[in-house]
């Protein structure tokens, strides 16, 4: 009798810890999925200086590199890094900053090698944030880099040294647009 006393205190034991597993992730989804406040699908309503940009003056695009959390510009002959993928692929990754243009974009961007090849392309709709000193960028382009059909799963070592030209356009939905171009050299990050 004794045995099968303990074995019931088992089995009620058992289900208690599953009953309370369950309660538990009950409210752990519930908590994450509730409603808790306002909220609001925009996410400028969250930031602030995005909530009060309004663009103003002419259209202004400008080219750039992040390094050290910092931005350059980058002029004609100045490297451009090829940086290798974490999950694969090869990318530029320049970042674009701009003036009196809307947050919400249509951007196109394109690399095309000294010899005429299109080594990269990028059309998508993105978004800008507002920059600490009034600019809107985007601080990472990525703009994959292959060679063209039937040579795009060839190294593209090949590529490093070569000047080729990054151009990118931008239109917001208002109409207001710019576009710019350099010649840059590929290197290796």
């Amino acid at each position: 009798m004794r045995a099968a006393t303990d074995q019931s205190r088992v089995c009620y034991a058992h289900r208690v810890s599953h009953l309370n597993v369950w309660l538990c992730s009950v409210a752990m989804v519930s908590f994450a999925c509730g409603t808790h406040g306002e909220h609001n699908s925009d996410p400028s309503a969250d930031d602030p200086e995005e909530s009060t940009y309004r663009p103003s003056g002419e259209v202004i695009l400008e080219l750039g590199i992040f390094q050290e959390q910092r931005y350059r510009p980058i002029k004609e002959g100045d490297a451009l890094p090829i940086i290798y993928g974490l999950q694969g692929g090869t990318w530029v990754m320049p970042a674009v900053r701009a003036r009196g243009i809307e947050l919400d974009v249509h951007l196109r961007a394109q690399l095309e090698t000294s010899s005429g090849e299109m080594v990269g392309t990028v059309s998508a709709d993105t978004r800008f944030v507002v920059a600490s000193d009034g600019w809107v960028e985007i601080a990472a382009l990525p703009i994959p880099v292959q060679h063209e059909p039937p040579n795009e799963f060839e190294s593209i070592n090949d590529l490093y040294g070569e000047v080729a030209t990054l151009q990118i356009e931008i239109e917001d939905k208002s109409g207001r647009s710019s576009g710019v171009s350099r010649q840059l050299v590929l290197t290796m990050r």
